[in-house]
């Protein structure tokens, strides 16, 4: 089977959803982002390895680009919701903790944040979204080695109040 594992008691005694590296992932068609101008993302998540030898793309949420947390050098490259792929960098502490990354989108904007700091920014950016949007899986060889604990999605950048609301 395709799907990932629900694994129990992990993070704060709250289940994870585990994909193992090597085919597991879900597919969400159609996209809940369709026909957004504009998109922002939250995830907790954990790599299994940080850096590890085979690439571990978590989702597709763009049509061209992936996003690798970490890549074989230990970045994190990211495309969220965008038609340009962004080296977003190597961060400390180890990605094989869990660690809560947030990534926005919208016409001449794209940023990038871990556990509340921002990481990256730019101000050229254009919005893409595809028809469909896997998680664990982009492409047929990348496939996300690790748990995600939560995904929050919203149709536009949220303000810096909203944010907060989240818990960044």
């Amino acid at each position: 089977s395709n799907q990932p594992q629900l694994v129990t008691g992990v993070l704060n005694r709250r289940s994870v959803v585990r994909f193992n590296g090597s085919g597991t992932y879900l597919n969400l068609a159609p996209n809940p982002l369709s026909g957004a101008s504009a998109a922002e993302v939250f995830v907790a998540l954990k790599s299994a390895a940080d850096p590890d030898s085979t690439v571990h793309a978590l989702w597709r949420w763009s049509q061209s680009e992936i996003f690798t947390f970490p890549y074989t050098d230990g970045y994190i490259y990211d495309g969220f919701a965008s038609s340009t792929g962004r080296v977003i960098g190597d961060p400390s502490p180890s990605l094989a903790s869990f660690r809560l990354y947030n990534a926005s989108s919208k016409a001449g904007e794209w940023r990038a944040a871990l556990d509340g700091k921002p990481i990256f920014s730019s101000l050229a950016n254009s919005v893409e979204l595809p028809a469909a949007v896997t998680i664990g899986r982009s492409g047929p060889t990348a496939w996300w080695n690790g748990d995600v604990a939560e995904i929050l999605v919203f149709e536009r950048v949220l303000n810096i109040l909203e944010r907060e609301a989240v818990g960044i």
